[in-house]
């Protein structure tokens, strides 16, 4: 039973940005974007999450217990790198050139700037490299805990990438109450 009612906190805690983004916007694109801003919003929350899998917040570890822990955070780390990359394919046929005057919020349209979509492809090409360095860790010539710093680091890196990413290209975090939930998300993870 308290599995199951963790597996529901983890599952709302990941819809919750999407659940607060839709709140706030009553429009929402074709079904084709609204997919691919899905799939990258579900990303970025399982990325996130992945802070707190890593098996550092001992209260959590302890009542699931460790193995769980980490076979969870492997299994989520697969599910968030398929979410990021199919992401940017949903978004093949809308018209780009950032906002237009009669389309304040993105709805028919999707950012083009440099730095908003370039931080996005340097996260989506970081991402695969940071798994398959985890999946590979024991072929590398490290210690245990250089691997695992290494491993926080990009990770760190890849979360602020996506922070950047999503404030600047994405459509539902240019509401204020979505965009200080992304922050306050991308803080507690550094952080933990």
């Amino acid at each position: 039973m308290r599995l199951i009612v963790l597996l529901g906190l983890y599952a709302l805690a990941i819809v919750a940005p999407l659940l607060l983004a839709w709140h706030y916007f009553g429009n929402p694109r074709g079904l084709p974007q609204e997919l691919g801003t899905i799939l990258g919003m579900l990303a970025f929350a399982m990325i996130l999450s992945e802070f707190a899998l890593s098996g550092r917040l001992k209260s959590f570890s302890e009542s699931v217990g460790m193995d769980a822990t980490m076979r969870f955070h492997r299994t989520v780390g697969w599910l968030a790198l398929s979410a990021a990359l199919l992401h940017p394919f949903f978004y093949g046929s809308t018209p780009s050139g950032g906002l237009f005057p009669w389309d304040s919020s993105r709805e028919f349209s999707i950012a083009s700037e440099f730095a908003a979509i370039a931080t996005g492809v340097i996260a989506l090409v970081l991402l695969p490299a940071l798994i398959v360095l985890a999946v590979w860790r024991s072929a590398l010539d490290y210690r245990y805990e250089v691997w695992r710093r290494l491993h926080g680091v990009l990770a760190a890196v890849i979360a602020l990438l996506l922070l950047h990413h999503t404030l600047e290209a994405g459509r539902y975090a240019m509401h204020k109450n979505v965009a200080l939930l992304w922050q306050i998300l991308t803080a507690l993870a550094i952080l933990s």
